[in-house]
């Protein structure tokens, strides 16, 4: 029996080196070469081998060194230092190298996708040409098979110590690039129908693991019309982390990457760890993220806006949930809490809430949108696709635990779309402050961002446009607005146009039965001591340079009209302002009001478009707080009250230096109540300077009115009286605009006891540092003039300031009695003043 048995093994191993040594036991070049085409028929990939050797002693096996594997023409996109494998004994019969465990050591892998598809190195590695072939291409390399008698296949594969780097392009919206260092990658059941695939890898220190059943790895390289499923688990850093997610699905068509069904789930610490993958990606700052999202893909037709190479999926289902998420811009960041975002069923709709943290009380929403697909054809840009919104927002951390005090609280309803989005918005509370908005001017967030609002209610229908660029969209506007509160009752249209453009355009038309202006044209240093000082440094935005600025950055038309308007003390009636602006240019005409039974009219014209800029001035008899003047010009707040202003000026200047000096034109300026700093009287009192610096700081002020004729960078002072109580001020004289100096007589006098004590005074020097000196008569002597007056130098100066026009009446001058305490009264000491 042994003998029998010796004598087949004899003839087996006969057979074996007569049918498999005729192949192997010569020239190992041929070999390799076959492998090679094998490797191209089967993939239609180029393999390349610096060394090859096959040996069936003690067993079949294969060891190759330097491989490389490329597409025809082109570069390699992977390279391995050596490889080995043991092969198959029975396999061998059928003329096919059955690789049973494939080791690659050392090397390094870029997939890659390039706009010249041949090259590209992408998934899925099907080539154009082969996309395109069909049962001919297979006949085709049927008949070619003659010439290569080997076949390849692979029963398992390891990576070892191997560089991997992924690189989308430029063809997709979101590009993929990253890179891993492979310690060990395993795929088993290469052959099968679910090969498993366990990955395990580093970058930069943080190890990340992949494990998981594929599809047929085949599909990757021919055509397959058979659905592709798969399963993986994938996480990133330790396990204090917690970075680990689920990704499976089905993939109808793997060559297209058409009709998928996709599922992600799991949880992440926070997205910015995900960045160790994808290092180019944009990823919002979200931390901890949890739960699961479906998608599905169609890209049937060569415009479907959402190709799944192209990373853009349709979201079928998902329940998300979010710690907190910041979105951050060059500016600020807003940041959200305890997001929930649910869409489920058979009709999903997507539903948000969580929480706005801002300043000074976090905000509650939730919104309502359309479905998930729904969504996804407005973010691609299908003009006929819209989905409903229905958003509520509440101040407070949740719906049920609102704000005990403010109460406020809006709600949106409409349709967005791609093209256009209509929503009709209410509001209403107790007490709303105005947030700023990020699409618009600064000028314009400055006069009412921040702003208080008690007893607040609004409701408007808001347009928005077409989204044509980035993040921004072409316009928005506030139509059939109705806004109350304590401060403000009006209603009316604001729109803003080409907000993308480089010169964006708004147009007002708004009525108010009442606006209080206090609230909202006080600037942002307001608030700010307003205390006079000797040397005036610094100031804080005015409402005209606000608007000037704005002029160069915006085209608009503002007509707005005030059953009451209050600024300062002043309520005007009827108030009409027309404005337009653009290219630089600011123009206001009508500026027209009553106060009490005076008509107001005024004209204002700004140009800035050429290297010397321009502006015009007109009024006719027009009453404003003397303290907003002051603030326009930069100048110390000496006085409170309201001016009278009546002339003509024309400026012009290149630089802010030059504002004053360049005035030209008539201005008579007049005030009949109101009071005076102390701290600006002294320089000008002569004798009575020391005694002014007792008591209160301020003086009630009976007139204070001059008339200034402005020509050539001088300001000649006609005539000029102030009186404070018993204190008075009369003078004349030229003030240098240019090297900023006085040159005025004045004569203080102090009414005591029905008689008037008085000094003339030469005001000379620096208008901040000026020098006082007696004045000397024609023989050189210095006066004094003690004795009552019987003209009213008030009187006198506030009709010659007016020109004739009507204002506030002035009141009846003061008499005094002879008693001492008058003495006191007039420096503001003792008394009501």
């Amino acid at each position: 029996m042994k003998k029998i048995l010796g004598s087949l093994l004899a003839v087996l191993l006969l057979f074996i080196a007569a049918s498999v040594g005729t192949h192997f036991l010569v020239d190992q070049n041929v070999i390799r070469q076959q492998v090679v085409q094998a490797i191209k028929q089967q993939s239609d990939l180029d393999l390349g081998m610096s060394k090859a050797s096959f040996q069936l002693l003690p067993w079949p096996s294969f060891h190759a060194e330097d491989l490389t594997l490329s597409r025809s023409g082109c570069e390699p996109f992977a390279r391995a230092h050596t490889a080995h494998a043991d092969i198959s004994f029975l396999p061998l019969f059928h003329r096919e190298i059955a690789l049973k465990d494939f080791a690659i050591e050392g090397g390094q892998a870029s997939f890659s996708q390039r706009g010249d598809r041949h090259c590209s190195s992408w998934f899925p590695l099907v080539t154009e040409t082969q996309d395109n072939e069909t049962a001919s291409s297979k006949d085709e390399k049927s008949k070619s098979s003659d010439h290569t008698p080997w076949h390849v296949s692979f029963g398992a594969l390891e990576i070892r110590q191997t560089q991997l780097e992924w690189n989308s392009g430029s063809e997709t919206s979101y590009p993929l690039q990253g890179k891993l260092f492979l310690d060990h990658l395993a795929l088993r059941d290469v052959q099968g129908n679910s090969p498993r695939l366990d990955l395990d890898a580093t970058q930069d220190g943080t190890p990340v693991s992949l494990k998981g059943r594929l599809g047929p790895l085949k599909d990757l390289f021919v055509p397959s019309s058979r659905p592709w499923v798969f399963s993986l688990g994938l996480s990133v850093g330790d396990k204090n982390r917690n970075n680990q997610v689920t990704f499976e699905g089905v993939i109808g068509d793997l060559s297209h990457g058409g009709k998928a069904s996709l599922t992600l789930q799991g949880h992440s610490a926070t997205l910015q760890d995900w960045k160790i993958l994808f290092p180019q990606a944009i990823l919002p700052d979200i931390r901890e993220l949890e739960g699961t999202i479906s998608f599905k893909t169609d890209s049937t037709t060569s415009d479907a806006p959402f190709h799944m190479w192209g990373y853009g999926l349709t979201p079928t289902a998902l329940s998300l949930h979010m710690g907190s998420i910041t979105l951050s811009s060059q500016k600020e960041s807003v940041k959200l809490d305890d997001i929930k975002l649910t869409a489920e069923g058979a009709t999903p709709v997507l539903h948000a809430e969580g929480v706005l943290e801002a300043a000074p009380a976090p905000w509650h929403f939730m919104v309502s949108l359309g479905t998930p697909e729904q969504i996804a054809s407005v973010l691609a840009g299908d003009e006929e696709a819209s989905l409903p919104i229905d958003m509520q927002i509440q101040e407070g951390k949740t719906a049920q635990n609102v704000a005990a005090k403010t109460n406020v609280q809006f709600q949106a309803q409409g349709q967005i779309g791609a093209k256009t989005s209509r929503l009709t918005v209410k509001g209403n509370g107790t007490l709303f402050q105005i947030p700023e908005m990020p699409f618009l001017p600064m000028a314009w967030n400055q006069l009412a961002a921040g702003k208080k609002l008690q007893d607040f209610s609004l409701q408007t229908t808001v347009t928005l446009g077409a989204i044509a660029a980035p993040k921004r969209m072409d316009s928005v506007s506030f139509e059939d607005m109705q806004v109350k509160s304590q401060a403000l009752n009006g209603e009316g249209s604001i729109a803003f146009s080409r907000l993308t453009q480089s010169v964006p355009r708004f147009d007002a038309h708004l009525h108010f039965d009442h606006l209080d202006g206090n609230e909202f044209l006080n600037s942002a240093g307001a608030n700010e001591s307003s205390k006079v000082t000797k040397h005036h440094t610094g100031h804080s935005s005015s409402v005209l340079e606000r608007l000037v600025s704005l002029s160069k950055e915006w085209d608009g038309l503002a007509d707005v009209t005030f059953d009451q308007f209050k600024l300062g003390d002043l309520t005007y009636h009827d108030l009409v302002v027309y404005g337009l602006m653009g290219d630089g240019k600011l123009m206001i005409d009508p500026l027209t009001a009553r106060v009490d039974d005076y008509p107001l009219k005024a004209r204002f014209a700004f140009d800035q478009t050429a290297e010397v800029s321009h502006l015009y001035f007109t009024s006719e008899s027009f009453l404003v707080p003397v303290s907003l003047l002051l603030k326009t010009l930069h100048q110390p707040e000496f006085l409170t009250g309201t001016i009278q202003l009546d002339g003509k000026l024309a400026l012009q200047w290149r630089k802010d230096g030059e504002f004053l000096s360049s005035l030209e034109g008539p201005l008579g300026f007049s005030m009949t109540e109101g009071r005076i700093e102390k701290s600006f009287l002294a320089p000008l009192a002569g004798p009575a300077a020391s005694l002014l610096k007792l008591g209160k700081s301020s003086l009630k002020l009976r007139c204070i009115a001059g008339k200034l004729n402005f020509h050539n960078g001088q300001a000649e002072l006609g005539t000029m009286a102030m009186q404070a109580r018993h204190y008075a001020v009369e003078g004349k004289g030229k003030i240098d605009l240019k090297q900023k100096t006085l040159d005025l007589l004045v004569l203080p006098h102090i009414d005591l006891a029905d008689n008037s004590v008085s000094t003339p005074l030469q005001v000379t020097g620096a208008w901040d540092d000026p020098r006082l000196t007696p004045a000397r008569d024609n023989q050189g002597y210095f006066q004094m003039s003690v004795g009552g007056s019987e003209r009213d130098a008030c009187a006198d100066a506030v009709r010659d300031a007016r020109g004739g026009h009507p204002g506030p009446a002035l009141s009846a001058a003061e008499t005094h009695s002879d008693k001492a305490k008058g003495i006191l009264k007039a420096l503001g000491i003792g008394g009501k003043l």
